[in-house]
């Protein structure tokens, strides 16, 4: 189980985005900030790591489509959009047969995964801009 204390300190040494640039950019909303002990939930893991995408890096929405395999997708409508793009980029992966658990508490190797695949993603699309700038 992660807390948002550690999951705030381990984006903060990844992606260079401190609390307060985080609430600025509105991937932290304030919620996320109250309890700094609380265990992330997996849904909100989710949204966190999809806006770090969308508002830091630029990253676009895919089509959701296929996320629909997700039985339990639509438990909390307002996090579909947020889980949809991580499960589909694969940064967090379904617990059991397409189940996603979004109430569940993220554990530690979930977030360190998450983090790499993030990672991996955005080296990709940065070679993937800079070969197009340079064929430009």
């Amino acid at each position: 189980m992660i807390i948002y204390e550690e999951l705030f300190k381990f984006i903060a040494e990844h992606f260079e985005i401190s609390v307060e640039e985080g609430r600025a950019l509105g991937i932290y909303d304030a919620q996320d900030c109250m309890d700094m002990s609380a265990s992330v939930e997996r849904r909100h893991a989710a949204r966190i790591f999809h806006l770090i995408l969308l508002k830091k890096y630029g990253v676009k929405d895919i089509a959701i489509d296929a996320a629909s395999v997700l039985l339990d997708l639509y438990d909390c409508r307002v996090c579909v959009n947020h889980i949809a793009q991580v499960y589909l980029r694969g940064i967090m992966e379904a617990r059991l047969d397409n189940i996603f658990d979004g109430r569940a508490a993220i554990t530690a190797y979930e977030m360190k995964r998450a983090v790499s695949v993030i990672d991996e993603l955005i080296a990709t699309t940065t070679a993937v801009t800079d070969e197009l700038t340079a064929m430009i």
